[in-house]
This record gives C-alpha cells, sequence and structure tokens, in this order.
C-alpha cells in the first residue's frame, strides 16, 4: 500500500476521540461550566488531573472544537490553550498568552501589570471564554511557595477581570486549588479526572470504538483477539495504546495487509519500544 493509504490510516487512529465514561464526565462537566458562566457574572473554573498520555491534550481539543457550536453561546466563543514550563513563573503565563492572541514576545508595556492589563482587555475583546492552562502541576512542584502564591494570585485576577472560564490541566502531582489557594480553589471548585484504562469490558469497549473509527484498515480483532496483549502493551496508556496501533498499521500496510494482525503487532511494539527490557513484546510467539 502506499504511503497515501498509510497517512490516512495514521490520521484515522490519531484524530479518534473516543468518549469513555470519564472523559465524557470531563468534557460534560467543562461544557456545562462553559454555557453557565456566560449566563451569570460569577467566576468560573475547574481542574482535570490525568497521568501523562492518559487524554489531557484530547480533552482540551474536544472542548475547544465545541465551544462554538453550543447554541447557547454563538459562534463568536474561543479558546485558548498554554502549557506551563518545568520552571514556571508568571512572566512565562504573561509571554505566552501575548503569543496566543498575536501579540509580540515582547512589547513596550514596562511590568506584569500593564501586560496583565493588555491580556485582559484582548481576552474581552476577542470574547475568549475559556483558558486551558495545561501541566500546571510545575506551578505546586517543588519547593515553589512564592512563585506559585504569585501565579496563583494571577489566575484569579485574570479569571475575575477578563470573565473567563480557566481549567487547570496536570498530572497526579496538581494538588487541589483548596489546598493551594482557596480563593482560587472557590472559583474553580470543579475537579475531574482521567487515569489508565484496566483491562476489564470499559478497555474493551475503548478498542472496539476506536476500531470503528477506523476505515482505513480493519482493526476489529483489536478488541477481540488481541485485547489482552494491547493491554499489556499500553499499560492501559491511550497515548501508549495509539502509538502501538499506528506502528503496527504501518508494519500491516507496508505488508500489504487489510487487516491487523500478530505479526504486525510483534513489529509495531518493538518499533514503539526498541530494546526495552522493562516491555517484553507479549504479541511475541
Amino acid at each position: 500500500m502506499g504511503q497515501e493509504e498509510m497517512r490516512r490510516a495514521v490520521a484515522e487512529i490519531s484524530g479518534t476521540i473516543v468518549m469513555h465514561p470519564l472523559f465524557e464526565k470531563a468534557y460534560n462537566g467543562v461544557l456545562k461550566i462553559v454555557e453557565t458562566s456566560s449566563m451569570i457574572d460569577m467566576p468560573f473554573g475547574a481542574t482535570v488531573t490525568a497521568p501523562p498520555g492518559c487524554g489531557k491534550t484530547a480533552l482540551i481539543r474536544a472542548i475547544s472544537r465545541a465551544i462554538p457550536s453550543t447554541e447557547l453561546l454563538g459562534d463568536d466563543i474561543r479558546s485558548i490553550s498554554i502549557a506551563a514550563e518545568a520552571n514556571a513563573s508568571q512572566g512565562h503565563f504573561v509571554s505566552k498568552l501575548l503569543k496566543a492572541l498575536g501579540y509580540p514576545s515582547v512589547i513596550r508595556a514596562s511590568t506584569l501589570y500593564d501586560q496583565t492589563s493588555i491580556i485582559i482587555e484582548a481576552l474581552r475583546d476577542r470574547c475568549v471564554k475559556v483558558l486551558f492552562l495545561d501541566e500546571f502541576q510545575h506551578v505546586c512542584r517543588g519547593n515553589r511557595t512564592l512563585s506559585a502564591a504569585g501565579i496563583l494570585d494571577w489566575v484569579k485576577q485574570l479569571s475575575d477581570a477578563a470573565g473567563i472560564v480557566v481549567v487547570m490541566l496536570g498530572t497526579r502531582e496538581l494538588k487541589p486549588l483548596c489546598e493551594m489557594n482557596d480563593q482560587l480553589g472557590s472559583r474553580a471548585p470543579a475537579s475531574f479526572t482521567l487515569k489508565e484504562f484496566e483491562r476489564n469490558s470499559e478497555w474493551v469497549g475503548l478498542l472496539r470504538r476506536l476500531s470503528d473509527g477506523v476505515t482505513s484498515i480493519d482493526l476489529s480483532p483489536i478488541s477481540t483477539e488481541f485485547y489482552k496483549p494491547l493491554h499489556a502493551s499500553s499499560n492501559g496508556v491511550l497515548r501508549h495504546l495509539k502509538q502501538i496501533l499506528v506502528m503496527s498499521t504501518i508494519a500491516a500496510m507496508e505488508s500489504g495487509k487489510t487487516k491487523i494482525d500478530r505479526a504486525s503487532f510483534t513489529i509495531g511494539h518493538a518499533r514503539v519500544y526498541g530494546d526495552k527490557p522493562s516491555s517484553p513484546n507479549p504479541f511475541a510467539l
């Protein structure tokens, strides 16, 4: 099969978002918060915690796509997503927001206060309703009491002044907001969790719906013959699962196959993990 068919199959796998129970709960919960905040002058927000690779980015993407089509909100709604850095500071957040809003990374305003005022005005003018702050665990990691307090106060100010919903996402290191800043916690009390899949009916359902979303190759065996080794290979982590599916699909199509099989999974697992001794190949015969 040609490169175009492979690209199509890879795009289908990577682009398929499955509304499994925890994902759907967070998705619907945040959308309801956005909808409600548009009807009342009251700050709202949420936190989402998840291990790496368990769907935070997909959640941001799904919510962002859904917001403009939400009937109550109209077509002018926008969302912005920025990620905290390892040594997160208020200046980093300000710089990234300015860039996301189309301003140069260095502007003439001489203070963070002036820059924040520009951001607030731009958020209001452009009808931005949701700000996603990803990798927010960096804010509360290590001995960062003073800098974390400054960042959290700044987020609170931004939420109040711009009238936006702030959604903070991070790994399990992300502490509950009420422990970090009770004022911000009162503004964003909702908390959602994504996690690794256990090998149960929910896992099988995920695989079935993933295979249904792919038409360029037959992935139906993943929810029947291969659901056990796929869980062993991915440890129930969605990102790893998709990496394995992508690599295995490419291996199958390179061999001219139209249906995924064990030999393709054996190759796919090896391509994802290499010679990593802690990840024995569960597909190898």
